[in-house]
């Protein structure tokens, strides 16, 4: 669908072993700013990979820790997460600070939660599915760009929205569709 996405990132990162509890990977971008409209890509101070393990939780792509920024956070840190195929989202207030770690639960919420993200379960939300074109909006041309080419597939592809390694109609009337017409709320 998109093959220069806004958050495309050339790490130099390398890894010679994935662990059979990653899932998939994710890119973190770190912001600091004093509250989440000005949490802008303009305040960003780094970028992470990071592997998404069936638990929910993430880790360095070495597989040993969380991921861990260099960036001094002057005012409140936002972290925006990016996924192949979800709309982007962002925490809507500072994460805390606890001896030098940070830590956020999304399934708590996102900034914008209803329209950015999906409530799954009463209180739990999750990234929204359907961008096969990692434009940050599920419409049409999600279906057209990457799921009408792709639709028969199986891999690594924009287009497996429910991401069980094929390209097929569930994809489409489980995923895309019930979230076409949603975006990201994560600011400019």
């Amino acid at each position: 669908g998109n093959p220069a996405p806004g958050w495309l990132y050339y790490g130099f990162e390398s890894v010679a072993a994935i662990s059979p509890d990653v899932v998939d990977w994710l890119l973190l971008e770190v912001r600091d700013a004093p509250d989440v409209q000005n949490a802008t890509a303009a305040t960003t101070e780094d970028i992470l990979p990071a592997f998404l393990l069936n638990n929910g939780t993430l880790t360095k792509p070495e597989g040993n820790g969380n991921p861990i920024t260099s960036a001094i956070i002057d005012y409140g840190m936002f972290v925006v997460v990016h996924h192949r195929n979800h709309v982007s989202i962002i925490n809507p207030v500072p994460i805390p600070e606890n001896a030098g770690v940070y830590t956020w639960d999304f399934t708590g919420g996102a900034y914008g939660a209803a329209p950015g993200a999906k409530e799954i379960a009463p209180g739990v939300w999750a990234m929204m599915g359907g961008d096969g074109n990692a434009d940050n909006q599920i419409n049409t041309q999600d279906k057209l760009d990457a799921w009408w080419n792709e639709a028969g597939s199986s891999g690594y592809r924009g287009s497996d929205f429910d991401m069980n390694g094929q390209t097929g109609n569930q994809d489409k009337l489980d995923i895309w569709q019930p979230n076409s017409g949603q975006s990201s709320q994560v600011p400019d």
